[in-house]
């Protein structure tokens, strides 16, 4: 715990000064608890399904996105990406790869979804150098959301994913060649009805 979160020791020779065993040791146990964490994070489901979704989700999710004849049923997920600081890196290559102008310095960015039950879904952490548009199309989360929507049919049909996105994504295309999930992004402006 200490370690991944950085709370008291942040480094090796301080933990085993402290605990007794030997940095080698201590880095065997922490490595044999990360991949215990990962083992379980593994076997939970990427998503919820859409009974589950219907189920737990407010209410208020209801008046938009309730099943009522003519209206497709669709699993919603609210797209964004987060930016996590990295350190300067003395490798040029590594600033150019890690540099993001939206946020003006060296960045990780991870995709983060949320469904209307407020199911949390992270994805993994890519350069900050990338857009949110390639993020999107190459990270692999739209092809694990159209093996989903195959796999977890509701009355024999499939329910597609109807993914959220704000104004800085250009993804219709992309989420159409995979299992042509549905976009809804809002429009803020005269330029961005062209990419309808």
């Amino acid at each position: 715990f200490e370690f991944m979160y950085g709370r008291t020791f942040t480094k090796w020779w301080s933990a085993s000064k402290t605990y007794g065993p030997t940095v080698k040791h201590l880095m065997r146990v922490f490595r044999f608890k990360l991949a215990l964490v990962r083992r379980a994070r593994e076997r939970w489901p990427k998503f919820v399904s859409f009974e589950e979704d219907i189920e737990l989700r407010k209410p208020k999710w209801n008046a938009k996105y309730s099943e009522r004849p003519g209206v497709e049923k669709m699993l919603v997920v609210m797209w964004d990406m987060t930016g996590i600081d990295a350190y300067k890196f003395s490798s040029a290559e590594d600033q150019r790869d890690t540099y993001s102008k939206y946020y003006a310095g060296n960045k990780f960015k991870g995709g983060i979804g949320t469904q209307l039950c407020g199911y949390g879904v992270t994805w993994e952490l890519w350069t900050g150098h990338c857009s949110d548009s390639t993020y999107h199309e190459e990270s692999g989360y739209l092809q694990e959301q159209e093996e989903f929507q195959k796999r977890y049919l509701v009355d024999g049909e499939i329910v597609r994913f109807c993914n959220v996105h704000d104004k800085g994504y250009r993804v219709r295309a992309a989420n159409e060649r995979h299992g042509n999930q549905l976009t809804a992004q809002p429009v803020f402006g005269k330029s961005d009805l062209r990419f309808k």
